[in-house]
Formats: structure tokens, sequence, C-alpha cells
């Protein structure tokens, strides 16, 4: 009887513990959770921080653009808005396997004379590429540029 009354007991102490870590891992995954819960809140503020922050910049950037605007057109007297009629056509030169970038450049040049500065004396510009690949094609592009009527004048990229 005792040994059973023993077993008993050690069979109460036993659940009595295992309750107790229960309830201690319930704890921990409630405040893990809480504590999840308090990161996810941390990062959707700072989210919004970061959004409220490049809309700021982006406004920003966008009065900066208008006053480069006109900066460009009080300097070179040009009119706000695109420009029209016939282009004025310039020649433009260039060894493209070695400097793309010029090309890239020149193009977006003209692009915002075109659409922001009224383009030149209120007509567009428009570039007449001559690529360079190896030395004969300079004197082919020479030739090209000077016997074409509309190119007004030649640029070249190197």
């Amino acid at each position: 009887m005792k040994v059973v009354a023993g077993l008993l007991v050690l069979g109460m102490v036993g659940a009595a513990c295992s309750e107790e870590e229960t309830t201690s891992t319930t704890v921990a995954a409630v405040e893990t959770t809480a504590a999840a819960v308090e990161t996810t809140a941390a990062a959707v503020e700072t989210t919004a921080a970061a959004v409220e922050t490049t809309a700021a910049a982006v406004e920003t950037t966008a009065a900066g653009a208008d006053e480069l605007v006109q900066w460009a057109l009080d300097y070179t007297g040009g009119t706000a808005g695109e420009a029209s009629g016939d282009p004025i056509t310039i020649g433009y030169v260039n060894s493209e396997d070695y400097f793309p970038e010029n090309t890239i450049g020149l193009n977006a040049a003209i692009e915002f004379i075109n659409k922001e500065l009224g383009g030149a004396a209120g007509r567009p510009l428009q570039a007449v590429a001559c690529k360079i690949s190896v030395a004969e094609d300079g004197a082919k592009c020479g030739t090209e540029m000077a016997t074409t009527p509309d190119v007004a004048m030649v640029l070249t990229g190197t």
C-alpha cells in the first residue's frame, strides 16, 4: 500500500512539474510573439518613414529640376516648351566601339534642348550619325557630312 501511495505522490509531483513547464513554455511563446509583433510594428513605422522621405526627395528633385530648367532657359535665351518646325541637322561622328557614352550624352542633350528649351531658335535639333570603326571611316564620314546639304555643323564624339 505504501508503494502505491508513493507512486501516486510521484505521479502528482511529475504532473505538477509538467504543468509548470507547459506554463513556462506558453508564457515564453506569448512573449516571443509579442516581441515579433513589436518588431513588425517598428518595421512598419520605419517603412512609413522611408516612404515619406522618398516622397519629400521626389518633391525636392522636381523643384530642383524646375530650377535647373529655368537656369538653362535664362542662360541660353530659350523659350520654355517643345521646339517645332523643320529640324536643324547636326552631323555627328563618333567611334561607338570606344566611346558609346558620348552618343548617349549627345542624345540626352538634344532631347532636353528640344523638349524644355524650345530647341535652337525655336527649331528642334536632330543628329545624323556616322560611325567610325577604322581609320578609313573618318574620310568617308567627312565626305558624307560635307556633301549633305542639311548638315549645319559637325560634332565629333572623340
